[in-house]
Parts: structure tokens; C-alpha cells; sequence
């Protein structure tokens, strides 16, 4: 048996050098990242909230009736705006100090970035073959992106701040619908997260475009026992939830704020009739849908599933009702997958989409728009500040426009093996 040694002279002695000094400096930066977010564990007021909400639950408190808000330490009365399944999961952290409980979901979130761009960068058969072995080299990469991306992208130190659960109900997602194959019936994940927050339905787009009508049936019907589950444990806000708060879309906050990144936000700020502004919100939302239909058709025929995926996120987030900047975590994998797929594909309007989405997120245009004076803004800034559903729009149509070819890819010895069909979701 041959071992591949990397020797300390030539170009392969070069390379290993600079691959162990890229694993400190990425050891050095992560390292950093963490202590920042762990050592002074700041207020973040949705943890809070979502401690109050398992609180409730476990005291038998109603989380909807009446209008119920939780006085937050931030000195802000908040609604609990998820499924009654939400607040169970969230007991255990009812039992924790807020303190304690804002640095476990904070290293929840952290441990679970790297997690699902590992995941990511698996599927797209990233730098297949080098120094080490295969699963270290994307995990020090994944490392690296998460630690550039929590320190400069805005969605992501959003999310850390308020101690949001969206990276957790992403890598659900991804975990579900990216790998070759899953040790579970594929759509198991993604059914549990639909029950913990509705939003992550529109990955049933993505299987329908897959053809993939077992895993749909999987993730509906986990959904299903799950929120019967709920109901069971929570019956009577189960009842009150699924009647009649669902329909509240003001408890969910105004849609007019800045941070709120969608079709419907501006349209608000337009200050549109409510009969002009719903024609006007379904119009767009069915276009969005045709275009995200019409990338995603044309990205798996390139055999680009990730891709695809990507692009049913972003359409996810440009029509949900509410889609605050924190929401937009999975512009970590959209910006991932679209500088993979410029390199190998030579496209320069890949490329461009890449670094525009980066400056956009690092600059944050959306604050040119002043806070609570959104709808007087003039109509530059208007332009501007709703960046995030531009740069989404202009991703999924140039996606569909240049990735319509196969193109070769180095294979890492796990993509070359077969998955077996009770597992695949399509052989690729």
C-alpha cells in the first residue's frame, strides 16, 4: 500500500506549507469570531422571547390568546408568532439563565453554519483532491467562509444578534436536500422544519421540480405528525394558533421597517391601497414563482441541484409575507455555490453576481432607508434599500440565463459511489 507523503521540497512541498498556514490563520480568525459572539454574550431579545414562550407552555400559559405579548428585558412587548410545536422545543431553554441560554444558541448556530456549508461544499465536490484528507479540507474551508461571513456580512451578525433559529431551520433544510444520500427517508428534516416554522414549505417547490414525489410525501406528512404532536402537547394553543393567529399578520411586526427585505415591504412603502397593494403583491409573487420555476428547470438539467436550491430560497424569501434581514441567511450558500460555479463555468456574469451580492451584504444599502420613515424616503433610496429582493431577482434570473450546460467536476471518491435508491433523491 502506497501512502502520499507531501515532501518539504517543490511545488507539493509549497502547497503544503501554505495549506498549514491557512489552517492556523482559519484556526486564528474562527477562534476570534467565537470568542467575540460567546465571551460577552450581549442581549438578544428573540432568545429572550423564545425562552418566555417555552415558559409559558411549561406554566401553562396561553402564547396567543388575548393578544399575549412577553415583556422582553430590552423593555419591548413581543408576540410569540410560531407554531405551538416551536415553544415545546424551546422549553429546555425556559430552564437556563437568559445568559447561558444566549451563548448555547449561539454556539448552536455557529457549530451549525459550519455544518451545512460542509454539507454544501460535499455536494458541489469541492476541491476534490490536495493536502489531508478530503472531509478536513472542507471543514477548514467551511470555517473560514463562516468566520468572513459572521464578521462582515450583515443577515448573519443580524441572526447572531437577535439569537434567531434560522441557520438551525436551514440546515435542516440542507442536510435533507443536498447530500447524495441520508441515513433517513429524504424529506424527514425538511417536514420538521416546516412544523417549527411554515416558511421552509417552499422547499416543496424544489422537490416538485425534482420530481421527487416520495420525499414530498415524507415531508408532508412529518409536518402533519409533528403539528398533531403539537396539538396533543398544546392542544389549546394549537386551536388558537391554527384558527385564528395565523391570520394575524400584524403581530408579526411592521412591514414597512427597512430590515423587512421583500416584495410586500415594497410595496408597502408605497403606500398603495390595501385592494392595489394585494393585486399588486400577487402579480409579482406569481412572476417570482414562474422565474424561480424556470431557473430551477434549466440549473438541474446542468446537473446543478444545489443550485436550484438556492434559487428556491431566495424566491422564498422575496414573496414570504415578513422576511427581516436575519432571514437571509441562505445568502451564506447562494454566495458559495454561485463563486463555485463562476470558476468552473468561466462566467463572468456569475462573477459579477457573486461580488455584487457580497458588497450588498457588507455595505447594507437597505439602511439608507431611515428607520420608522421608510415610505417618505425618496424614491432613490426607496431603490436601494430593498437591495436584498433585487439582488435575489437578479441571481435567479441570470442562474436561469447562464447555467444551461454540464460541466466536468472533480469527483471525491463519495460521489463516485452509488446511492442507493431507497436513499437518492434522482441518480446524478
Amino acid at each position: 500500500m502506497s501512502i502520499r507523503r507531501w515532501p518539504s521540497g517543490g511545488s507539493e512541498g509549497a502547497e503544503a506549507v501554505l495549506w498549514r498556514l491557512f489552517q492556523v490563520l482559519t484556526l486564528a480568525g474562527f477562534g476570534y469570531v467565537a470568542w467575540q459572539l460567546l465571551g460577552h454574550t450581549p442581549y438578544r431579545i428573540d432568545i429572550d422571547v423564545y425562552r418566555m414562550g417555552g415558559r409559558a407552555w411549561l406554566d401553562g400559559q396561553p402564547l396567543y390568546a388575548d393578544g399575549a405579548t412577553f415583556h422582553t428585558l430590552g423593555g419591548i412587548d413581543l408576540p410569540f408568532t410560531y407554531p405551538p410545536l416551536s415553544a415545546v422545543v424551546f422549553a429546555p431553554f425556559a430552564w437556563l439563565p437568559l445568559p447561558a441560554a444566549s451563548a448555547v444558541m449561539t454556539l448552536i448556530t455557529l457549530v451549525l453554519l459550519v455544518v451545512s456549508t460542509v454539507i454544501v461544499l460535499n455536494r458541489l465536490d469541492f476541491w476534490a483532491d490536495g493536502p489531508d484528507r478530503t472531509w478536513v479540507r472542507r471543514t477548514f474551508v467551511a470555517m473560514a467562509a463562516v468566520a468572513l461571513a459572521v464578521s462582515h456580512l450583515e443577515p448573519l451578525r443580524a441572526n447572531f444578534e437577535f439569537g434567531q433559529i434560522n441557520v438551525v431551520l436551514m440546515t435542516l433544510v440542507i442536510a435533507d436536500l443536498v447530500p447524495r444520500r441520508t441515513p433517513w427517508p429524504r424529506g424527514l428534516l425538511l417536514g420538521l422544519a416546516i412544523a417549527l416554522k411554515l416558511t421552509p414549505a417552499v422547499f416543496l417547490v424544489y422537490l416538485a421540480l425534482r420530481r421527487d414525489g416520495r420525499a414530498a410525501v415524507v415531508a408532508i406528512a412529518t409536518f402533519v405528525a409533528a403539528t398533531v404532536l403539537g396539538c396533543v402537547l398544546a392542544w389549546r394553543d394549537s386551536w388558537e394558533y391554527w384558527t385564528t393567529t395565523l391570520r394575524d399578520t400584524d403581530r408579526i411586526g411592521n412591514s414597512t421597517l427597512n430590515t423587512n427585505q421583500n416584495i410586500a415591504a415594497l410595496l408597502a412603502r408605497e403606500e398603495y391601497s390595501e385592494t392595489v397593494h394585494f393585486a399588486l403583491w400577487t402579480a409579482a409573487c406569481l412572476a417570482a414563482l414562474a422565474l424561480a420555476v424556470w431557473a430551477g428547470r434549466r440549473v438541474l438539467r446542468a446537473d446543478e441541484p444545489v443550485l436550484a436550491l438556492t434559487c428556491i430560497a431566495l424566491f422564498g424569501l422575496v414573496v414570504s409575507p415578513v422576511s427581516w434581514s436575519h432571514h437571509w441567511v441562505w445568502t451564506l450558500p447562494t454566495l458559495i455555490v454561485l463563486a463555485v460555479a463562476a470558476w468552473r463555468r468561466r462566467s463572468v456574469a456569475l462573477a459579477a453576481a457573486t461580488l455584487a451580492g457580497i458588497a450588498l451584504l457588507v455595505w447594507t444599502p437597505i439602511e439608507l432607508l431611515p428607520e420608522h420613515r421608510e415610505a417618505d424616503a425618496s424614491w432613490w433610496r426607496q431603490l436601494l434599500g430593498g437591495s436584498y429582493v433585487w439582488w435575489a431577482l437578479a441571481v435567479i434570473v441570470t442562474v436561469g440565463v447562464v447555467v444551461t450546460q454540464k460541466v466536468s467536476r472533480p469527483r471525491s471518491p463519495e460521489a463516485a459511489s452509488p446511492a442507493p435508491e431507497s436513499q437518492a433523491l434522482h441518480p446524478l
